[in-house]
């Protein structure tokens, strides 16, 4: 935002909690089985919550900290991340060349 010169800014570091950083992850299989993972403090405990919901024979195919989203063409699943479910949705389609999307989540 623009401010007039001399205009005094709110220091925000001492009006808001510490800001965490959360994980979340979605993995795929083949088969077409998903898991999801939100709100993990670590990306390795999204990614291995997100493996164990799936099932057997997953992969991680998106990581995030705000949204991601899982594409799918009929053949290939891949993932996508963004700031919004939109732009993560968007980012999954465009990174797999076309498809639709599968599955998202955002923290």
């Amino acid at each position: 935002p623009m401010h007039p010169a001399g205009a005094q800014t709110p220091d925000a570091s001492t009006n808001l909690p510490p800001l965490i950083t959360h994980y979340g992850a979605i993995a795929s299989s083949p088969d077409g089985s998903m898991g999801k993972a939100r709100r993990h403090l670590s990306k390795l405990g999204a990614q291995q919550q997100a493996l164990q919901r799936c099932g057997g024979n997953c992969t991680v195919v998106s990581t995030f900290t705000r949204c991601g989203a899982v594409a799918h063409d009929g053949a290939t699943y891949h993932g996508g991340v963004g700031l919004s479910r939109g732009m993560a949705e968007a980012n999954a389609i465009s990174r797999l060349g076309g498809g639709w999307i599968v599955d998202w989540a955002c923290n």
